[in-house]
């Protein structure tokens, strides 16, 4: 087939069928036939078409479509073989059916030129830059441009990566293999990163990759393809790369798997001291080879939660048996909860950091255990799958199934020793999460030691405190969005009407009382969005939740752990669920575990406001959710490691 476009005018050429027709609302409008071509004009476009379109097919006389899936033949397309006057655009294409088309004042989608098989090649190093391989097969046209773009997941920019070089082998009559070479630079790696990168951080952004082209015969749309990477590639276990971003830091570029075999890629500053020593270890911190190490740890900013408690718990009782570390970076605001511990805490990306991780023997984690080292590639989750490990946890599990992140998932399982604070939650983690009962050790949290010493001295000295907590947990993808995103959503505006209630106002004037709001971790970065002239927006650094929570005496939740945490010091807890906020992972959940009432409306809200003490069939209910009413968790937790790690 030979199609050209002059004066306006398609001319379509050498097909094989003595008429030709569109087919478009079930009407067959057939085209002129000038010597030996079909001629479709602007004026019959213009005639045919008044808005823009799906693709409509050229049929025979008979109603078939035009097929190309068996073609024998290159195809003769003149550049730019397009149609545009004014606002009006046609173009004619082979669809992914194989099938001769047409689309007017829309381009045609690129899945209809490759035949969807975009595939990662690897990475190889250059001088001072990585090179990014991919190949694929574009179909009937050859490639004049390919394209290569870095976007970092649920935000909109995507940046794009110099192509260093590209080759486009024919390979039949219908395929042409593009071979492409993508550049990944320092400055590429610092605008992703952002102006203001704390590098003492974990990185958590994750940066997919995808394509382009363009062709010389007509435009094309500008939709991106993922770039696939199959796990059964030979490249899958080469994901260790390592650029120089500054003096301070290089930076691991760990290209991966995604769960749908998509291309994706962690970039992680690392200071080059620690860098050295990953390649070349040495001792440093003059650990005794006679103890078992054992490393406690959060997230790598956080110390206020199971992981700094049974942290010191451990290095009060047990340091002359044990090397006892906790990890946490060298900027975090909690450092001033490990005053006196100095000697046993280890930085965040340091040179010691490497060390001890690969010392330890023990690995007591809140959330994953991945957290423990400054990145991760396969050779480091091999080594981290040598570790034993003991779960913490940050909060009891109730009803909401966490299974997805918590379970066991072999041949790697989540942890080895598996917290929980009651017989049912024993239950529920061996029934529906992967672990055999020896695996889990009804113990209680760490935290909760503090909390119930706390609780009789808070319940005398702050009896008559007037202070109302309202700290609603986080949604997923919300998260991902921006501020006037956000302010679109129902959870910001039924938060800021709550925060703006002038009925909630009045309870506060008329009781001298005091409200403070204060967002999840995830969400902190959307508290400047919210205003109230009676209500105080705090911000994460100012107070820890355990702070928080002891300074109050009712907390209003929607589902965080943080409700139990509030019941067992004895202090009212309201779960405000309206509906506009109750999302699909959480419809239906049982209510059966939780220590206060769900309210769902306003008007509810503020009647139960009205009484500040917990009400007694919630205490009652208290040991069915946590199973002890002591201070000896931590101590519980050490004996079920020792027994069960042998130590």
């Amino acid at each position: 087939m030979k199609i050209t476009c002059r004066d306006h005018t398609f001319l379509i050429e050498n097909l094989p069928h003595q008429s030709l027709q569109l087919s478009i609302n079930e009407q067959l409008i057939p085209l002129q036939k000038i010597e030996t071509a079909f001629v479709l004009s602007i004026d019959t476009l213009l005639d045919i078409f008044k808005k823009k379109n799906h693709p409509v097919k050229f049929v025979d006389k008979s109603g078939k479509p035009i097929s190309f899936k068996h073609l024998s033949e290159p195809l003769d397309i003149a550049p730019n073989s397009y149609i545009k006057q004014g606002k009006h655009s046609y173009f004619i294409f082979i669809d992914q059916d194989y099938e001769l088309s047409l689309i007017y004042n829309k381009k045609p989608s690129i899945m209809n030129f490759y035949d969807q098989d975009v595939l990662f090649e690897g990475i190889t190093r250059q001088d001072d830059v990585l090179l990014l391989k991919f190949s694929f097969h574009s179909k009937y046209f050859e490639v004049k441009q390919p394209h290569c773009f870095i976007k970092i997941r649920h935000q909109e920019q995507k940046i794009a990566l110099p192509i260093n070089r590209f080759n486009v082998t024919p390979v039949d009559a219908r395929r042409f293999k593009t071979e492409v070479e993508a550049v990944i630079e320092p400055k590429l790696v610092e605008q992703l990163l952002g102006d203001r990168y704390n590098y003492d951080a974990f990185n958590a952004n994750i940066y997919d990759l995808m394509f382009g082209f363009t062709i010389r015969e007509m435009p094309i749309s500008g939709f991106t393809p993922r770039i696939r990477h199959f796990k059964n590639h030979p490249e899958l276990l080469n994901d260790e790369h390592w650029l120089s971003l500054n003096e301070q830091h290089d930076v691991l570029v760990r290209p991966y798997s995604t769960v749908s075999e998509r291309l994706a890629m962690r970039l992680i500053p690392v200071p080059v001291e620690t860098v050295k020593y990953y390649a070349d270890p040495q001792p440093l911190l003059g650990l005794d080879p006679n103890k078992k190490t054992i490393i406690c740890f959060e997230y790598p900013d956080k110390a206020q939660d199971n992981g700094m408690i049974f942290f010191k718990y451990l290095v009060d009782q047990h340091q002359k048996r044990f090397n006892i570390f906790y990890i946490i970076s060298r900027s975090s605001p909690d450092l001033k909860n490990l005053v006196g511990y100095e000697n046993h805490i280890v930085f965040y990306k340091s040179p010691e950091n490497i060390e001890v991780v690969q010392a330890a023997d023990i690995l007591c984690h809140t959330h994953s255990s991945s957290y423990a080292l400054p990145f991760a590639t396969y050779h480091t989750e091999a080594l981290m799958q040598t570790k034993q490990k003991l779960f913490l946890q940050h909060g009891v599990i109730g009803s909401k199934d966490v299974s997805h992140i918590y379970g066991k998932k072999m041949p790697h399982p989540f942890t080895d020793l598996f917290v929980v604070s009651s017989e049912r939650e024993k239950q529920l983690i061996a029934r529906d999460y992967g672990f055999h009962p020896d695996e889990i050790i009804v113990t209680g949290l760490a935290r909760f030691d503090h909390l119930i010493t706390v609780r009789s001295r808070w319940l005398k000295r702050y009896k008559n405190r007037k202070k109302l907590l309202i700290m609603p947990t986080w949604r997923p993808k919300l998260d991902t969005y921006s501020d006037e995103q956000f302010m679109e959503s129902d959870y910001y505006q039924e938060f800021q009407a709550l925060i703006t209630d002038e009925r909630l106002k009045s309870l506060v004037m008329d009781n001298k009382a005091e409200v403070s709001f204060y967002l999840h971790r995830n969400f902190q970065k959307f508290s400047h969005l919210f205003h109230s002239d009676f209500v105080d927006v705090i911000s994460q650094d100012a107070f820890t939740v355990k702070e928080l929570l002891e300074n109050h005496h009712v907390l209003i939740t929607d589902y965080s752990s943080v409700g139990l945490d509030f019941s067992l010091m004895h202090k009212k807890v309201i779960y405000y669920r309206p509906p506009v906020l109750v999302g699909e992972d959480n419809a239906g959940e049982s209510t059966d575990l939780l220590p206060g009432d769900v309210i769902e409306t306003r008007d509810a809200l503020m009647e139960s406001l009205r009484e500040s003490k917990m009400p007694k069939k919630f205490k009652r209910h208290l040991s069915h959710i946590y199973a002890f009413d002591d201070t000896k968790a931590s101590k519980r937790i050490f004996e079920a490691m020792q027994h069960h790690f042998q130590l």
